[in-house]
């Protein structure tokens, strides 16, 4: 069973990954139909458009992939998550150079570094989203950060493949891919998106999924609910050698040898890819509930527990003081950026957008730019409407129906254009 649970993950990953492809590099129709089931599947998306808009489907998203977690273990983060999956791709890459390999199977024997850090900075993200700031969600929010990068560095690359395409066919008189112009490259940004991207993808190339289990915020609060999980991968312990095959080759560095030599699995930092119980060569791991004869270990974790419950709870208690705290992230009036329709304002706006750029890539008019820090303490890499770049097309309001945070509200064709999107002063 645990070996066909292997085969699916594998599936859904690669599906996943290049659906995420597909809506980010490429765009067009396809990324249009792709879009909205890839954003449902995104936890950090969907409660954010659940706290911005109150969508029943967004809530149902949460609710489904937290039930999960709680009842299976960490299957969003094995098959689910674009960033997880890529990192994945980099760490196989990894394992074919000698050196590489032998980082990788250098385990960490002690995690207290590794949970401490990822704590920190999920209490700090929801210490500065309550504040009003989305500044470090929109630097580690892992869709995010797979969206803008598959944006700002495959994107170009596709445009110019098309460009080039285009020109071929054209002398054979087939003008099927005719009329896109190529997709300009703002440096700036796409440096400073290809540096942030080399974090987890170096830490996937030396450690496996360190990124997931110490600096993402998604992964730290499945790892607070995976601590419960009924099902997960266990030990039967009469039949485990301690061999440590396991432990080498395990991607989350979260299985530790015991005193007596069996393995244990660490269930909260666990990414369920399952490739423990292919590689056992005597059948002792096995993905399934509690028996006499299996054994799991969480790391405990009660002080983790308490600092995200207690800033849960804080955040909560100042929520209604949220305007007055983001009052000094905001920019100067002339400096103030134009947001997109259905943007609402800037305050709702920037609350809610996580710098995806999946706007970016579908704006048929490329009007919509990213920007680095045009929003002030707000948040980073969120777009803006740059006239200079291009114009915002009269009958246009793709950006209001493919938003994945509720940044951008639904808004009908001839609701678009009743909406004043700002004023020109001269």
């Amino acid at each position: 069973m645990s070996r066909w649970l292997r085969r699916l993950r594998i599936l859904i990953a690669c599906l996943v990954l290049v659906g995420a492809v597909a809506v980010f590099a490429l765009g067009g129709d396809l990324g249009k139909v792709l879009a909205p089931f890839l954003a449902h599947t995104q936890l950090l998306p969907s409660f954010i458009r659940l706290i911005a808009t109150g969508s029943i489907l967004a809530g149902l998203s949460v609710l489904a992939i937290l039930l999960l977690t709680l009842l299976a273990g960490r299957w969003y983060c094995a098959c689910l998550c674009p960033l997880g999956v890529l990192q994945d791709v980099a760490r196989a890459f990894g394992h074919s150079f000698r050196r590489l390999k032998r980082s990788q199977d250098r385990k960490d024997r002690n995690g207290y570094v590794r949970r401490a850090a990822r704590t920190c900075l999920l209490v700090a993200t929801i210490v500065s989203g309550t504040a009003g700031s989305l500044f470090l969600v929109n630097l580690i929010d892992p869709y995010s950060v797979f969206g803008r990068s598959a944006t700002a560095l495959l994107r170009p690359i596709v445009s110019l493949g098309r460009q080039g395409l285009s020109a071929m066919l054209e002398k054979a008189d087939i003008y099927a891919l005719a009329g896109a112009s190529p997709v300009q490259l703002a440096w700036g940004t796409t440096t400073l998106v290809a540096v942030l991207l080399l974090v987890p993808v170096g830490m996937a190339l030396f450690r496996g999924r360190l990124y997931c289990n110490s600096i993402c915020p998604v992964g730290a609060l499945l790892a607070t609910l995976s601590r419960f999980s009924k099902v997960r991968v266990r030990t039967q312990e009469d039949a485990c050698t301690g061999c440590s095959m396991c432990a080498r080759q395990c991607r989350a560095d979260c299985i530790v040898l015991t005193e007596d030599k069996k393995a244990q699995i660490n269930a909260a930092e666990c990414v369920l890819c399952l490739d423990c119980v292919g590689l056992c060569p005597t059948q002792a791991l096995v993905y399934a509930t509690d028996s006499p004869s299996c054994s799991a270990q969480t790391d405990g974790g009660r002080r983790e527990l308490l600092a995200l419950g207690t800033t849960a709870a804080a955040a909560i208690v100042a929520l209604p003081l949220r305007s007055l705290a983001s009052a000094g992230f905001v920019p100067e009036e002339a400096a103030m950026p134009v947001v997109p329709p259905g943007g609402i304002s800037f305050d709702h706006f920037t609350s809610a957008c996580t710098g995806c750029h999946l706007c970016v890539v579908l704006c048929p008019g490329r009007v919509l730019q990213p920007r680095i820090s045009a929003h002030g303490g707000k948040g980073v890499f969120q777009p803006a409407l740059d006239y200079l770049a291009g114009a915002c097309d009269y009958d246009c309001n793709l950006c209001s129906q493919v938003c994945p945070n509720g940044a951008i509200l639904p808004l009908t064709v001839p609701e678009k254009k009743r909406v004043q999107i700002g004023m020109v002063y001269l």
